[in-house]
């Protein structure tokens, strides 16, 4: 199903792309805390440009960031990675306290399958205003995943829940989850927890999904 532009307005020419921040990598001194040897941030900027090789102009971020939860296996931890989540912040505490067990394995039985590989956490898609209603982060969501090193068996988790600083103002809070719902249900996300308060989504890229081409057709045009 292809994504409905909602602008009134034309989109301008030119070539999206993003762009991930650097991570740096600490190779002397205090060694590692336990969160950023199995954390990492997978931040990136959503940029336009005129042309394939024009300069680009920022319009938007995508924040996430990775649990290696592979790693956490493969070294004896896994049994801590509620206590890592707990330790990193807020956000990811209730993330991983309301879908997962205490050593990262889905509460819902029924995507058992997807109980391996990596979790990437997106916390906020944001688009200048000037650049909503065209599908833009549908396409940038789909190319972070595509741009990450050997990301082919993990989880892509997302909330479409309005910002705590928005609920108390809007009033339509229910109808605006069930719009980011079905915008997101357009690459594939489904929604994981069977409790009607939890709204998270998820995609396992293990699994086919929808062509990004097929999606917003527009932006290809």
């Amino acid at each position: 199903m292809a994504y409905t532009v909602k602008s009134p307005n034309s989109l301008p020419q030119g070539c999206f792309s993003i762009k991930i921040h650097e991570r740096e990598h600490k190779i002397s001194g205090v060694d590692q805390s336990f969160t950023d040897q199995f954390i990492i941030p997978a931040n990136a900027d959503i940029i336009l440009r005129d042309n394939q090789s024009g300069p680009g102009v920022k319009i938007g971020h995508i924040s996430a960031i990775l649990i290696l939860l592979a790693s956490l296996t493969n070294s004896g931890r896994r049994n801590e990675f509620q206590t890592l989540c707990d330790k990193h912040s807020p956000e990811l505490r209730q993330m991983a306290s309301s879908l997962f067990d205490s050593e990262g394995n889905h509460k819902n039985k029924d995507w058992e399958e997807e109980d391996q590989g990596d979790i990437l956490f997106v916390q906020e898609v944001y688009l200048q205003p000037q650049w909503r209603g065209y599908g833009i982060g549908l396409l940038a969501v789909h190319s972070l995943m595509n741009a990450l090193p050997s990301f082919e068996m993990d989880k892509v988790i997302l909330d479409p829940q309005p910002p705590i600083s928005s609920k108390k103002a809007d009033h339509n809070a229910a109808l605006h989850i069930s719009s980011l719902t079905r915008y997101w249900g357009l690459l594939g996300f489904r929604k994981v927890s069977k409790k009607d308060n939890v709204h998270y989504m998820e995609i396992w890229t293990g699994k086919a999904r929808p062509p990004i081409g097929t999606v917003v057709p527009h932006l290809f045009q």
